[in-house]
């Protein structure tokens, strides 16, 4: 038990900044459908996504629409602050 309350806290389940790579340049008109999160082209042809989502639901919410779009998931990043480098949770 002592683990998962380690876990909890080094991860917890309330919001953060996430950064979420995909495959594909999406069209930034997109950012809205998104909850708001801010698109970045990359050169290497990947979309960036990234801004706060306030709890996991929300990370599910967004996880399920790349899902709809049949859009390849690459990574999911979480940091603390929009300024601290982020910390690989999820890496395809």
């Amino acid at each position: 038990m002592a683990e998962q309350n380690t876990f909890y806290k080094q991860y917890p389940l309330h919001g953060g900044y996430y950064e979420i790579r995909v495959r594909g340049h999406l069209d930034p008109c997109w950012s809205e459908w998104f909850e708001g999160m801010v698109l970045r082209l990359t050169d290497n042809g990947d979309t960036l996504l990234s801004g706060y989502i306030r709890d996991q639901a929300g990370l599910q919410s967004i996880l399920n629409k790349i899902y709809r779009l049949n859009l390849l998931l690459l990574s999911v990043n979480l940091s603390e602050s929009e300024n601290n480098s982020p910390s690989d949770l999820l890496k395809m």
